[in-house]
């Protein structure tokens, strides 16, 4: 049983309220210890947005923009040959220098390891009359299917099973529709996370004690809660797209990112 509107909105003005209050009070304590900061981590001059200096301590964030930079475009003519080669003629089927990117393929491991749990539990879970369609190559293809490799979404291993099996029809108008409104709003979220490094250095902050100790509880609150969640699901958006265009719907993702803290709705947390 839904909320009434009024309480929904109420709700989400509260909450988008809160964070834009947070995001200030971040900026100013930004703007109030910036020549401190880029004495000693040696702010980047704004690309995006011309006049501002940029966070350059937001590794994630400027290692997958310049990753993205060199390889992206041709990832995705590749991802879209070998897909379309894939759809027609067969069933669908460096090690790292620093410390940072190292993190990042735990993180990437971490992910792998809840889809094979989910597809050990599934198994366990279904009678032996059942099991076949738990086979060693669809486990393959489940684990290391690249539009979720990195970032999820998320999708169980019976979801993932059933919408690949579906047949549908190819329908170029629908596919356009999807790779152009997803375009449209990973542009706008990605323009919005840009801005935010240039707004509110972040990272640089939680490397200075003094910043720290005089911000107000608004902007720390915002530094614990902070931007990496926009960064994650910009890339979890991504791979939202080639998903959808394989006809696989993961019950777990928003169209277009969203905050952290309104992963659960007020609705879902009060059904009971």
């Amino acid at each position: 049983m839904l909320l009434p509107a009024w309480e929904l909105c109420l709700y989400g003005l509260l909450t988008v309220g809160s964070h834009l209050y947070a995001f200030y009070e971040a900026h100013q304590v930004s703007r109030k210890y910036e020549a401190a900061m880029d004495r000693r981590f040696g702010l980047d001059p704004g690309t995006l947005f011309q006049g501002l200096k940029k966070d350059p301590m937001d590794f994630e964030w400027s290692y997958w923009v310049e990753w993205g930079r060199e390889r992206i475009l041709w990832l995705l003519a590749g991802h879209l040959l070998v897909s379309q080669m894939s759809r027609l003629l067969v069933e669908k089927r460096k090690w790292y220098d620093t410390e940072n990117e190292y993190y990042l393929l735990l993180f990437t491991m971490s992910v792998r390891c809840l889809f094979i749990t989910s597809f050990s539990l599934e198994y366990c879970w279904h009678a032996p009359t059942q099991k076949s369609s738990h086979s060693f190559p669809w486990m393959l293809a489940y684990v290391f299917y690249y539009p979720t490799f990195h970032n999820g979404p998320l999708v169980n291993f019976d979801e993932f099973s059933k919408q690949m099996r579906r047949q549908e029809a190819f329908s170029l108008k629908t596919n356009l529709s999807i790779l152009i409104v997803g375009i449209i709003r990973i542009f706008f979220w990605w323009c919005l996370a840009e801005l935010m490094i240039h707004l509110m250095y972040i990272h640089a902050l939680y490397s200075s004690a003094l910043p720290l100790e005089s911000a107000s509880y608004w902007a720390l609150g915002h530094l614990f809660v902070k931007c990496d969640s926009e960064n994650a699901d910009i890339g979890r958006s991504i791979a939202c797209i080639s998903l959808m265009r394989h006809h696989i719907y993961p019950g777990d993702s928003a169209p277009s990112p969203y905050l952290g803290s309104s992963e659960q709705s007020f609705t879902s947390i009060w059904q009971g």
